[in-house]
């Protein structure tokens, strides 16, 4: 306060003249403040409901907005604060909600009324296929222009070439472009910094090539991915290319072959990121990638890149923060100065020819966030000291490896993974003890980890977050909870092959996959198993009993795939087409199991006639009754109403009667058992002339 009523060197009190400004400039405030409360322009207004008509791809909720005279309120509409005009419109449909079903028409012209547009985004809307609108060469303003993943068609019209303030485009996504002729508009863009025109076909584009030599100095930023332009690298223009200012080149999945020749970046001195995934390039990298100092990220997974693996990071920046090498033929050991890469977050080497142990220096690199070296050829023993600094480490991934975890039973890790695959690594007999400080935990892989321990009980407190649970080929035993319900994130539970014991649980609602085969479960299947999207339900060799309760009829809703084999369940299989008391008409069999494509029922006491509700089975590929005291007439229908059935395995059941003629329009089948029934009769010709038993069969 002492400040305000201090005086000026004129000797007039300050807060005298603040007062005396705010009078003076309180007009123009208030008209200020007019202008940002004020409602869009009406014409422009008018141009968006004229375009709303013509569209019906968005989804309800995105336009359900544009209603009132103020369309700058309207979701996915901005208006400039000073003049009321519209400059930015963002109707890009969220990609889950994105459905080839939903057909536009055409973009109505009307948008053309947004004269100081300067931002459009039409992305993930679907334009059934129709040409992207000539019109769109006068937004004069625009300096963004997204219409990816649109299912536009047709050729991108010469007039984005008018475009030349804009310093964002992306096309890709787009399949059914054609005839692309980008040297027609595309060097004309001489502002252009982010180009993207993945997944649009340019094998078939006039003059590719020459068009690719012209692109603007200014670029930053280019997407190419699979674009099938089934060349050399060496036929790129990027030799004499002035792509100085180039941070981002992404050239994944485009049938590149050949060598990468040297000397081909080495005019992009601005390169951070190398995207070559998913191409046939062989041989060596070449010695001038590490003039590429900027370079941060290099993605060279699947390819046929071959060579010493310590050769290959020798010709590399050493602050080289991500490194995708994974599906390619490297071979030799990782070198022991791998620790001097201290700037790397990201190692992915999979799918390579490793051999050799870990060198313990990788524990220095404080920065590493994600590890991959599965799928090697790499031993020895992993220690405290190859985790030191790993402070910052989430994803490890050392599956498929002939490695043996030799930490303190004490230890507890510096890090707190999100996930962890140990697949095929030794670290038992006993559970690892230092899962126990790995709460964030979500994707857990031990399978055949040599565990013959009981699972302890603070485990399943600490994956209460997991999405996919891997503990199978293991000896791990114990009693499983009675209700898994708290997994409420679990998608996939896989528990086969080892000694878990008592009654099956009630599941978690979301899970899709649980298989918990080659146990000890016993009792009866519960009545209500909860996991109402389940789709695979594999309990095969265990020790269940008693009937199969009409309940799991709901549960065939979804299934893909149930295998009750090898159990001690009796009784007949419910009738599918009643549920509870209530009676489901016969017009309904198709609603329960239609999406089933293997069932079996192998080997237990199970008896009854040929069940009716497999004839909504129509994607049924295998199915297995052998063993069980099933009876009566085979049904002609199952040469009928499974079409798909590759394998119909009844050997050692009490079916009679005659074997159906209808039986030989299963085209698919490859297997049929009926040995040890009571058929009787004579076989008919047709069923021997199975094609399909000509091929190479799965089935042993």
């Amino acid at each position: 306060m002492a400040k305000l009523t201090s005086t000026t060197t004129h000797g007039v009190p300050l807060l005298h003249l603040c007062l005396l400004l705010l009078h003076i400039f309180s007009p123009a405030l208030s008209l200020e403040t007019t202008k940002l409360r004020g409602s869009c322009v009406a014409s422009e207004r008018d141009a968006l409901l004229t375009f709303k008509e013509g569209i019906n791809t968005l989804p309800g909720r995105l336009l359900s907005s544009w209603e009132g005279q103020d369309c700058c309120r309207w979701r996915g509409v901005m208006c400039s604060n000073k003049t009321g005009h519209v400059v930015k419109l963002d109707l890009q449909v969220d990609p889950d909600e994105f459905s080839w079903a939903s057909m536009s028409s055409d973009i109505s012209p009307s948008l053309l009324a947004l004269e100081r547009l300067n931002y459009l985004d039409l992305s993930f809307n679907n334009f059934g296929g129709h040409q992207i609108p000539k019109f769109m060469g006068s937004f004069k303003n625009l300096k963004y222009l997204n219409l990816s993943n649109a299912n536009f068609g047709g050729s991108v019209p010469p007039q984005l070439g008018n475009l030349t303030k804009l310093l964002h485009l992306d096309v890709g996504g787009n399949y059914y472009l054609q005839s692309v002729d980008l040297v027609a508009w595309l060097p004309r863009l001489s502002s252009l910094k982010h180009l993207d025109m993945s997944y649009v076909n340019l094998s078939a584009a006039v003059d590719w090539v020459q068009a690719l030599s012209m692109l603007p100095t200014s670029l930053r930023v280019l997407h190419l991915s699979g674009c099938s332009l089934n060349a050399t690298l060496a036929s790129l223009p990027l030799y004499s290319s002035n792509l100085t200012a180039l941070v981002t080149l992404d050239l994944e999945d485009n049938y590149f072959h050949g060598p990468i020749p040297d000397g081909l970046l080495e005019n992009m001195t601005s390169l951070e990121e190398l995207l070559v995934k998913t191409n046939d390039l062989v041989g060596m990298i070449p010695k001038t990638m590490k003039n590429l100092h900027k370079l941060k990220v290099l993605d060279l997974r699947w390819n046929l890149i071959s060579g010493d693996i310590a050769e290959l990071m020798e010709r590399l920046p050493h602050k080289i923060q991500s490194l995708f090498l994974g599906g390619n033929f490297l071979n030799g050991s990782l070198p022991n100065w791998i620790e001097n890469m201290t700037s790397l977050s990201t190692l992915d080497l999979d799918y390579n020819s490793l051999t050799g142990s870990i060198p313990s220096g990788m524990g220095k690199l404080n920065n590493l966030s994600y590890l991959d070296l599965s799928y090697n050829q790499l031993v020895g023993m992993i220690l405290e000291d190859h985790f030191t600094n790993l402070t910052r480490l989430e994803m490890l991934d050392l599956s498929n490896n002939s490695l043996t975890m030799g930490v303190h039973p004490n230890w507890i890790p510096p890090f707190r993974l999100k996930e962890v695959d140990l697949s095929y690594c030794k670290l038992g007999p006993h559970f690892p003890a230092w899962i126990q400080s790995q709460t964030n935990i979500t994707f857990l892989y031990m399978s055949s980890a040599g565990i013959t321990d009981r699972l302890p009980n603070w485990f399943w407190n600490v994956i209460s977050q997991i999405q996919y649970l891997d503990l199978s080929l293991n000896q791990i035993s114990g009693v499983l909870p009675m209700t898994l319900e708290f997994l409420s994130t679990a998608e996939y539970i896989i528990l086969h092959s080892n000694q878990f014991k008592g009654r099956l649980p009630k599941l978690p609602m979301g899970l899709w996959y649980l298989d918990l085969s080659r146990n000890y479960i016993s009792g009866p299947l519960s009545l209500n198993l909860g996991a109402v999207e389940l789709y695979y339900l594999l309990l095969s060799n265990n020790l269940i009993s008693e009937t199969i309760p009409s309940s799991l009829c709901d549960q065939l809703q979804s299934l893909e795939a149930l295998d009750l084999s090898n159990n001690h369940l009796s009784g007949q299989l419910p009738e599918c087409w009643t549920s509870g008391n209530s009676f489901r008409a016969k017009s309904d069999w198709r609603d329960v199991g239609s999406n089933l494509a293997i069932i079996s029922f192998r080997n237990n006491r199970l008896s009854g006639k040929f069940p009716l509700f497999f004839r909504g089975c129509q994607y049924l590929s295998f199915l297995d009754l052998s063993y069980n005291n099933f009876f009566g007439n085979l049904p002609a229908w199952i040469g009928t109403r499974l079409p798909n059935l590759a394998f119909l395995l009844l050997k050692s059941n009490m079916f009679s009667g005659y074997i159906p003629i209808k039986l030989s329009k299963l085209d698919q089948l490859q297997v049929l058992d009926l040995a040890h029934n009571n058929l009787s009769g004579t076989i008919d010709p047709s069923l021997v002339n199975f094609k399909a038993m000509t091929l190479t069969s799965l089935y042993h």
